[in-house]
């Protein structure tokens, strides 16, 4: 990390490509002009779901939790459910974040709005599977 950029190295071990993603988020409070924070969006003609396993941390006050996510969608309409959530403060029992998805154009869209802290940082990783 050098002046605001950060540098990632990645070696595929197969000898084939490798691709890595990184990515960092703020997360605007539900008051913000803009409420939430599109995390992913996927083409809703090519994957019916995913699943997701997103940690959030919230350094200032030394709180983080993990939580998994699964999406799915019937062409119109994206529903998702969060479980397995676990917090390691007493600030946010029920997360860091709030999850919500939706169906916009022909995109699925996974988005978040922080629940009450201005500054987080979101790491996730996502499966997603085929229309």
């Amino acid at each position: 990390h050098t002046n605001g950029t950060v540098t990632l190295s990645a070696t595929s071990n197969s000898g084939g490509n490798t691709t890595v993603n990184a990515y960092r988020w703020q997360i605007p409070k539900p008051a913000a002009a803009d409420p939430f924070k599109i995390l992913d969006s996927w083409n809703k003609t090519v994957y019916r779901g995913a699943k997701y396993f997103i940690t959030v941390s919230a350094t200032n006050l030394g709180e983080y939790n993990a939580q998994e996510v699964a999406v799915v969608h019937n062409g119109s309409d994206a529903f998702n459910t969060v479980y397995n959530l676990v917090t390691t403060g007493d600030n946010y029992p029920n997360g860091l974040i709030s999850i919500t998805s939706d169906v916009a154009s022909n995109l699925v869209r996974l988005k978040a709005t922080s629940n009450g802290e201005s500054i987080l940082k979101v790491t996730m990783v996502r499966h997603r599977t085929i229309v």
